[in-house]
């Protein structure tokens, strides 16, 4: 599978609800979150998507939940989250036999924590799942995918904005180790917008990465697509 990034500009992302638009800025507010314009520059590389969807991942019954939708317009989409419509699939947050149940899938959750004496939750007992943003044809096959990130000087990724529900109020703090992941989390029920962070330390040879869970924002990210031939 090929794919292809294609930079989006204007970075208009309306977050409603203890956030603000951060058109001029591009730093985003945490709170809650119920609606996300975008405004794409190269709209023209998306000329067959006419729908974009906000879905999550069931790995139970294998197949994706649609939670919000929207019209490809004018080279953007605009997304209105219902407040009262909640995802059908949530998983744990703590990592436990349930995950090597489903280590199979090809998406498998990526927002788990590996419970340790380092790391402190305010509520151990909360569920989670993230979303993700898909383009559609008019026939109804995937086209495009779509995301919140900020890429190094050699085109990786350095850090992209996580939209996901979660169904209580929970903090999340410390550190885990040998997997070298910084938790900084502050998550309110509902949809929630976060940062994954990553930075690498080279010491002669080796080469140490580190990820940062936050609720703070991180400047200078843009929307991309990822576009594919893939139905």
């Amino acid at each position: 599978m090929k794919y292809k990034f294609i930079k989006i500009i204007a970075l208009a992302l309306i977050l409603e609800g203890g956030f603000t638009s951060c058109s001029d800025n591009n730093e985003l507010q945490k709170g809650y979150l119920n609606k996300i314009t975008a405004k794409v520059e190269n709209a023209s590389e998306f000329k067959d998507v006419v729908e974009v969807k906000l879905l999550v991942w069931d790995p139970i019954n294998r197949t994706d939940v649609e939670i919000a939708s929207s019209y490809w317009n004018n080279g953007g989409f605009k997304i209105v989250i219902n407040e009262s419509k909640s995802p059908t699939y949530l998983h744990p947050l703590i990592c436990g036999d349930w995950y090597w149940s489903i280590a199979s899938d090809f998406d498998k959750p990526s927002t788990v924590i590996d419970e340790q004496q380092t790391v402190t939750i305010s509520n151990k007992d909360i569920k989670l799942v993230d979303a993700f943003f898909v383009g559609f044809d008019k026939d109804g096959y995937r086209v495009a995918t779509f995301s919140l990130v900020k890429f190094d000087k050699n085109g990786h990724i350095e850090a992209e904005a996580k939209v996901s529900y979660i169904n209580s109020d929970v903090n999340i703090s410390g550190y885990t180790y040998p997997s070298r992941i910084n938790y900084s989390i502050d998550w309110e029920k509902g949809w929630n917008i976060w940062y994954r962070s990553t930075s690498q330390k080279r010491t002669g040879d080796d080469i140490t990465t580190t990820q940062l869970w936050s609720s703070t924002p991180v400047k200078g990210l843009k929307w991309y697509g990822n576009s594919s031939s893939k139905a």
